[in-house]
């Protein structure tokens, strides 16, 4: 039986030989996003496990373990010309009890008010004009300077930084514009 806390069973466990799994931090409809201790840095990462390809049919698999695949290396040419994009640190395959594996992406930890907590950035007293303004520059220098659409933006994938700014946190979704549209 899987603990609902660990929908994975895999707290406590060292992956690559460098990366401890902490607690969970986040659950998606495609993946699990784990707290992990960088055990050689000392310092926090998240470890994104690409849980879908278990359910999904042998044809399917392929395609959305390349997406996954894809996903990361976006991230990482992003994340090196914009402090606001996640950055991917790491991607591999952690080997389960049973023989079975499950891909995964190391990332950046950010820490932040997550805008899906409407709670904590109420108590925070954001300024919600100054966070959708921010969003919307993330978003548009995405559109016009890299030609990459985000085909599922919510505040669940905006993280506001303690210096104000917006952090994006996941691109599980995205695709590239025709580059004829863009002239």
């Amino acid at each position: 039986m899987t603990d609902p806390n660990d929908p994975l069973g895999i707290l406590g466990t060292t992956v690559a030989e460098k990366y401890r799994i902490v607690s969970v931090a986040g659950e998606g409809g495609f993946s699990t996003v784990y707290q992990a201790e960088h055990l050689i840095w000392r310092q926090p990462v998240a470890i994104k496990f690409f849980n879908v390809l278990e359910d999904a049919e042998q044809k399917m698999r392929e395609q959305l373990l390349n997406d996954f695949i894809q996903e990361g290396k976006l991230m990482s040419q992003l994340s090196s010309k914009s402090a606001a994009i996640v950055q991917a640190r790491d991607i591999g395959k952690l080997s389960l009890a049973g023989g079975s594996w499950i891909p995964y992406m190391v990332l950046e930890w950010l820490d932040g008010t997550p805008l899906s907590n409407r709670q904590a950035v109420a108590e925070d007293r954001i300024d919600c004009q100054q966070v959708a303004r921010y969003g919307a520059e993330l978003y548009l220098e995405m559109i016009f300077r890299h030609g990459i659409y985000h085909a599922d933006p919510h505040p669940g994938n905006l993280v506001l930084l303690p210096d104000g700014c917006i952090g994006l946190l996941d691109f599980g979704m995205v695709g590239r514009i025709d580059e004829s549209l863009r002239e």
